[in-house]
């Protein structure tokens, strides 16, 4: 499996792939056409902080459209 630099890897369809969950020893990619794959996690700390940093944002995303739906009811 190739990373980029920044913990991404490349779709099959061409668009860069996002971590966005870990289970285990797994990470599950996505990306903007909501293709989806699981791998391993890479041995490289440096890529384990990234791919951390990644699902990070996201839960921070996700937790604060929650607070605006909660709002706007």
């Amino acid at each position: 499996m190739e990373f980029h630099s920044d913990a991404t890897i490349e779709c099959a369809c061409g668009l860069p792939m996002f971590p966005v969950s870990r289970a285990g020893a797994d990470v599950r990619y996505e990306c903007a056409n909501r293709h989806v794959r699981v791998i391993p996690a890479p041995a490289d700390p440096a890529l384990r902080r990234a791919i951390a940093n990644w699902i990070d944002k996201r839960s921070q995303q996700i937790e604060e459209q929650h607070r605006r739906w909660e709002r706007d009811e």
